[in-house]
């Protein structure tokens, strides 16, 4: 590259060597995958398997909108088609592939930080913004949302990369790896459309707008960047029209996705803007007001002592200081996770609810920044100094950023998933940059390893928890389960008792009869290996548009199944997802509820094989038809 061409390169900071860059992604590595291998394979929830059920059938040959219902785009269960056709159905492999795409988005967020960061913050940040993304309380390791998140932190690094790289004297060439980054960027972001339609198009649009941002400065070549983009982005897009359009299933894949989808979820206003009224409050001012005097004290603090050791320039840079840092840095988080499961200390009370508190001003600070950012970003396309003041990695970041939180809303409202890039960045600046240093340094290591501390110890204790369905603390996981899916899982007592219990109950049905399961529990057809007659494979409240769930309700009563195996739910879920998706009107899945009712009372055709409370206040039925 000549000196023209550096000088007009994006201004991005590089810290010291490679090799200290590896030892952070190592010490990423490590941490984050101690953590997983401690919780991951701990529990099994009755809710599990929504896909594995789908992937089953497209294993067996069956498509998804032409034999059964999908109502999302179809990138993850064909993905998980292939990844059981190789390593078999067991819950247990399935986690071994979920603790991998976990640890790879951990490694892309240190990557993509260490763009402007120097290793030990951009680790630390990625371990508590890891640990703090996987707190929700339905995680699953391998479940569609971490691989959305996987393609769109892929897409991130990629348009990174390319806002890094310098403005050739002459004409930009489709052999130079700018092009390359931007095309990637593309096939990344449409890989996540094409695993989720909602949340997948929000970050279309931002990885669209950061590829804009990294084109300006390029003038007309610009123009390539940006069709370099678009050819990314429509060559997986048209590969799968094509594949549906062969297999006779593009209208039904049009009608599900733009017309079921939206109906199961209430209305397009809905979906993209109810989740604004959760952030938009008196209390989101409150909490940032209060964030704010933090900050200003922080900083403050960190001047003086700034002038005080003005004889200290950069003490935790540099050689075998910053080895021997990193070093002590990994393993302080391996230690808070390792304590946080086997052996809380004396002040972990104290450490628990300093983090639970902190955790309550993650996601107004977050969406700040992101905003922030995102403003930043387009005012500086008309503004060369704002452009010059701001890191090509972090201006992308918040672009990005404000695509994945919108996304989420769409489905999840805000949550970790949306925003903890943004917490990430928040922790490493404090960690790394001059206004925040020395004091701001040390309060931020501290609120990190308390919040590491806090979401461990809370993962722990309660691994899963989803609309009633919940998991005993990890720590008791100790038992077996005889049932071939859950093969090499240890789970609580409990936990392992129920799904025995379930596959004995199961192994007692007709034989070669149909099965139908309500309404989120398809591990049922995993285990008895028995499968609806009927389109409808999940028919949970915001998953099933109203009308096709009426159409199920009359089918089954007109045609009853040899075994109903029905998870009665506290009223709460029924409720709260007619006043979040139906403003209070009454769920199709009630009709689908009164055949059951029907079928299995006044009609008296079943016998009650099992019943049993698998969770506070959620009763698991299965009926067995009464024989002619």
């Amino acid at each position: 590259m000549s000196t023209s061409a550096k000088a007009i390169a994006p201004k991005t900071r590089t810290s010291l060597g490679k090799w200290h860059h590896l030892a952070g992604l190592l010490g990423v590595v490590a941490v984050v995958g101690l953590y997983n291998t401690l919780f991951a394979f701990s529990f099994l929830p009755l809710t599990e398997g929504w896909f594995s059920a789908y992937a089953h059938l497209i294993l067996d040959g069956k498509l998804p909108y032409r034999d059964f219902y999908f109502y999302l785009t179809p990138f993850y269960p064909m993905a998980l088609a292939a990844v059981i056709g190789l390593l078999g159905d067991s819950f247990f492999a399935l986690r071994v592939v979920g603790v991998f795409i976990i640890v790879a988005i951990a490694v892309l967020l240190y990557l993509i930080l260490a763009r402007r960061f120097r290793p030990a913050p951009s680790m630390v940040a990625s371990i508590a913004a890891c640990i703090y993304y996987q707190s929700g309380v339905a995680h699953i390791p391998y479940d569609f949302t971490q691989v959305l998140t996987l393609f769109t932190l892929a897409a991130t690094w990629m348009l990174v990369l390319a806002g890094s790289e310098a403005r050739p004297i002459g004409a930009l060439s489709w052999k130079m790896p700018v092009l390359r980054h931007v095309l990637l960027a593309g096939l990344f972001a449409a890989l996540a459309f094409l695993t989720k339609q909602s949340n997948g198009t929000f970050v279309v649009v931002a990885a669209w707008l950061g590829c804009i941002y990294i084109a300006l400065p390029w003038g007309r070549d610009g123009v390539r960047l940006i069709v370099a983009f678009g050819f990314g982005c429509l060559l997986p897009v048209m590969v799968m029209l094509a594949w549906l359009f062969q297999a006779d299933a593009l209208s039904a894949f049009w009608e599900q996705i733009f017309g079921g989808a939206l109906a199961a979820k209430g209305s397009l206003g809905h979906v993209f803007f109810s989740w604004l009224d959760g952030l938009l409050t008196s209390v989101y001012v409150t909490q940032m007001t209060t964030l704010g005097k933090w900050a200003v004290q922080l900083i403050v603090l960190s001047f003086i002592f700034t002038k005080v050791l003005a004889l200290i320039d950069k003490p935790l840079a540099g050689g075998r200081r910053e080895f021997i840092f990193l070093t002590c840095l990994v393993l302080l988080c391996a230690m808070v996770v390792v304590n946080a499961y086997v052996a809380p200390i004396a002040f972990s009370d104290q450490v628990f609810e300093f983090g639970l508190q902190a955790n309550n001003y993650i996601i107004p600070l977050a969406t700040s920044i992101s905003a922030l950012l995102l403003t930043w970003a387009a005012m500086s396309c008309f503004v060369p100094a704002m452009r010059r003041a701001l890191s090509p990695a972090i201006a992308i970041m918040g672009i990005l950023a404000a695509g994945m939180i919108w996304g989420n809303g769409t489905s999840a409202g805000l949550s970790e998933v949306g925003v903890f890039t943004m917490f990430a960045l928040a922790v490493a600046a404090m960690l790394d940059t001059r206004p925040f240093r020395y004091v701001g340094f040390t309060a931020a290591l501290l609120l990190a390893i308390s919040l590491i501390f806090a979401f461990s110890s809370k993962k722990f204790s309660a691994p899963y928890a989803w609309w009633g369905v919940a998991e005993p603390s990890v720590r008791t996981a100790t038992y077996l389960s005889e049932v071939p899916i859950a093969r090499g899982l240890r789970v609580s007592q409990g936990t392992a008792n129920n799904i025995d219990a379930l596959a004995n109950a199961l192994a007692k049905g007709p034989r070669g009869g149909d099965i139908f399961a309500f309404p989120n529990i398809p591990l049922v057809y995993l285990i008895a290996n028995q499968w609806p007659n009927s389109k409808v494979v999940v028919p949970w409240f915001d998953f099933l548009p109203d009308e096709p769930a009426r159409a199920e309700a009359a089918r089954l009563l007109a045609t009853p199944p040899a075994t109903i195996v029905n998870l009665k739910l506290p009223p709460v879920a029924w409720d709260a997802h007619e006043r979040l998706f139906r403003d209070g009107k009454p769920l199709g899945q009630r009709s689908i509820q009164a055949a059951i009712w029907e079928l299995t009372g006044p009609r008296n055709l079943y016998r009650l094989d099992f019943s049993r409370e698998v969770s506070p206040g959620c009763i698991l039925e299965v009926w067995h038809k009464i024989s002619a």
